[in-house]
C-alpha cells in the first residue's frame, strides 16, 4: 500500500515508522522534511499553500494527521481546514482507496462525568471543536464511506510526559477529582494503522 501522512509529525511519524516496517510506501508530508523517520520518503510542502501541493505522489491512502501551529482560531482553520482542502484537492480524492482524519474529543463539551462515545451529541464550546468538526464535515464530503475519522484525546508519549509525571510525584492538582482521556502515541499509530486495513470501518472512532 502506497500512504500519504500529510501533517507527518509526531503521531504521522510514529504511524510512519510502523508502516516502513510493514512493507508499505510510506510518503511523509512536512516543511522541513530531514525530521522524517528512516524509510519515509520526504515531500516538502507547506499544507496552507497550495502551490507547494503540485505533484503529489499517487496513493491509495491518505492520512491527515495535522496539527495547528498555535492555540488561535486563524492557526486551526488554517491546519484543520484549509489545509486538509488543499490536499484533498491536490491529491483528486477519487483515486483514494482509504483515508484517515485525526481529529480530536474537543468536538464534544460534555463536563457532567456522563459516558461520552461516537454517538454523543458534539456541541463544541469553543473554536476549536467548531473548527474541527467543520474539518470532519469537508472530510466526509468529499471522501463519503472512503474516509475515517478517528477523535484522539490527551496523546502522551517520549517528550509528552508531564502529567504522568506530575500525577507520580504527586504535584499534580485538579479542583476535585475527575476522569479524564489519554492515550500512548504507540497506540495511536496502531490505531491508525489498524484503520487503514479495516475493510468495512466505521465512519468515527
Amino acid at each position: 500500500m502506497r500512504v500519504l501522512i500529510a501533517g507527518c509529525g509526531y503521531v504521522g511519524s510514529a504511524l510512519a515508522c510502523r508502516l516502513v516496517d510493514g512493507g508499505h510506501t510510506v510518503y511523509g508530508l512536512r516543511r522541513n522534511v530531514a525530521a522524517l523517520p528512516p524509510g519515509v520518503l520526504g515531500v516538502a510542502a507547506d499544507l496552507s499553500d497550495p502551490e507547494t501541493l503540485v505533484g503529489l505522489p499517487a496513493v491509495d491512502a491518505l492520512v491527515y494527521a495535522a496539527a495547528a501551529d498555535g492555540r488561535t482560531r486563524e492557526s486551526y482553520e488554517t491546519a484543520y481546514v484549509r489545509g486538509l482542502e488543499n490536499v484533498l484537492l491536490a491529491l483528486d480524492g477519487s483515486t483514494l482507496l482509504r483515508s484517515v482524519l485525526t481529529s480530536s474529543t474537543a468536538v464534544y463539551s460534555q463536563e457532567d462525568g456522563s459516558t461520552v462515545d461516537e454517538e454523543s451529541p458534539t456541541e463544541p464550546t469553543g473554536f476549536s471543536g467548531e473548527l474541527l468538526l467543520q474539518s470532519e464535515r469537508l472530510f466526509r464530503e468529499r471522501l463519503g464511506a472512503r474516509g475515517v475519522v478517528l477523535r484522539l484525546a490527551g496523546i502522551y508519549g517520549p517528550s509528552r510526559t508531564r502529567l504522568v509525571r506530575t500525577v507520580a510525584d504527586g504535584s499534580a492538582a485538579a479542583p476535585e477529582p475527575r476522569f479524564t482521556n489519554r492515550i500512548h502515541l504507540a497506540d495511536c499509530a496502531g490505531a491508525l494503522a489498524h484503520l487503514l486495513s479495516l475493510e468495512a470501518p466505521e465512519p468515527v472512532y
